[in-house]
């Protein structure tokens, strides 16, 4: 069946949010090895940060461009691991994923919730 287009929010927090909150999904699909709607959200998710250049800073939209085609990659990687059922290789993936996330969230001056040491 055709993916619902993933809705959009308006502001970079309710992207980040969205994000968030398909990551979070996604970690578990993973983790119970529902490999098959892996696809779901690694495409949700680059759906969401595909709306984010537009979003970033002038000086930061080059930088942002490039992690946003990284995330894209890895959703077709995603979705190819998950497809053909491969467990560790998907694990690899998402772990590559955490870290793009992360380095967009740097990029936006966005701090990641639940982690106590803030480093200046």
């Amino acid at each position: 069946e055709k993916e619902g287009k993933v809705k959009i929010p308006e502001t970079t927090e309710g992207i980040f949010k969205e994000i968030h909150k398909h990551h979070m999904e996604l970690a578990e699909t993973v983790k119970n090895k529902k490999l098959a709607d892996v696809h779901h959200h690694a495409f949700a998710i680059r759906d969401l940060a595909n709306a984010l250049p537009a979003k970033a800073a002038a000086d930061k939209k080059k930088q942002v461009e490039g992690t946003v085609k990284n995330i894209a990659k890895l959703a077709g990687d995603l979705d190819e691991s998950g497809d053909a059922n491969d467990q560790a290789k998907t694990e690899a993936n998402l772990k590559k994923l955490d870290g793009l996330i992360k380095v967009l969230e740097t990029q936006f001056g966005i701090k990641t919730e639940g982690k106590e040491e803030h480093k200046h």
